[in-house]
């Protein structure tokens, strides 16, 4: 599936700021699934810096507008070719370890109602990838 995206985010300040800087992260990701076909991002008088890949492997510009600036104002577009993978990453240039998601925090520990949930949900699946497509429907 090919799909175009638009969009626009306004940043107001009030007071204004003496200058703006700010890390942006709105490329696409490149995977078996997922192919960039154009994407622009563009951002009204700012002074952009070189591109690196952070730690999770995400592309990360800098961009810096000087001020005063009452407004930033970052318009992205583009086109990315989509293929169903069933649900499955594949290719991901990912380089957290898939570990790292499996554990908890004070903030994302389950309660029991969520593990109820996800108990009764599996229960009878066999597959680990039959499990992960019945948890996302549940």
């Amino acid at each position: 599936m090919r799909l175009e995206i638009h969009h626009t985010t306004r940043y107001n300040f009030d007071p204004p700021m003496r200058g703006v800087a700010q890390s942006l992260r709105l490329w696409p990701s490149e995977f078996e699934g997922q192919t960039t076909i154009d994407w622009s991002v563009k951002i009204d008088s700012a002074v952009r810096g070189a591109d690196f890949r952070d730690g999770a492997g995400d592309r990360i510009e800098t961009a810096v507008v000087m001020g005063p600036v009452e407004q930033v104002v970052v318009h992205v577009e583009g086109t990315v070719e989509t293929t169903d993978l069933s649900g499955v990453l594949k290719g991901h240039r990912e380089r957290v370890k898939p570990l790292v998601y499996l554990r908890s925090t004070r903030f994302t520990k389950p309660d029991t109602a969520l593990r109820d949930l996800a108990r009764d949900t599996v229960k009878g699946i066999d597959t680990d990838l039959e499990q992960a497509h019945a948890l996302a429907v549940a």
